[in-house]
């Protein structure tokens, strides 16, 4: 059954980007403005179903994973190759106070309570800070650091913070926004497509 569906979302992904060159060749023949504005939001559309699909993809695979069995808890602290990863699910009360618990990673073992970690954002700058993961709640010192990447990413409560080890001792964030089913409505409005 996935190999069915994850065979069906290359088409898909074709047939947007058929849909998209088509809209690009128009363009290029246009010459009045009411035909650049409708191009213009045809192209918004097209760009909107891009991000549906993208999204589909993405809960498509988790719905898949929890179906199967594999819990995805097991997930929240592993190994791979060699290298430490860590995913922690943010919540509103960790935005509001600027913390970030790693909690799932000390009960896993795969980080210790004072261990130094030197972090990497990812925003442009690549922004790097050295922090520890202290007691109680098993939070990164570091506040000034994690309110940073909160506002910048706009994270939101249910995201996923993901901290994988490039090296020993050192760290790369990234962020899994949770699934916001509005934004798959939205895009898949058909009254906009009409």
């Amino acid at each position: 059954m996935k190999s069915e569906i994850n065979d069906a979302f290359p088409p898909i992904q074709s047939a947007i980007d058929v849909l998209e060159i088509d809209i690009i060749e128009r363009f290029q023949l246009i010459g009045a403005v009411e035909d650049a504005r409708e191009l213009a939001e045809q192209f918004r559309v097209v760009e909107r179903m891009r991000k549906a699909l993208q999204l589909i993809q993405r809960d498509y695979l988790r719905v898949w994973t929890v179906v199967h069995g594999k819990n995805e808890s097991e997930d929240d602290a592993y190994r791979e190759k060699g290298l430490r990863v860590i995913r922690t699910e943010v919540t509103q009360g960790m935005i509001n106070q600027s913390i970030m618990s790693l909690t799932k990673g000390v009960q896993k073992g795969m980080l210790k309570l004072n261990e130094e970690m030197v972090v990497t954002l990812p925003d442009p700058e690549k922004t790097t800070f050295t922090t520890q993961v202290t007691e109680p709640g098993n939070k990164l010192k570091d506040r000034k650091h994690v309110r940073i990447f909160y506002e910048e990413n706009k994270v939101t409560s249910g995201d996923v913070a993901v901290f994988r080890e490039s090296e020993s001792g050192r760290w790369l964030v990234s962020l899994e926004r949770r699934p916001n089913f509005d934004d798959i409505e939205d895009a898949l409005d058909l009254d906009e497509l009409e």
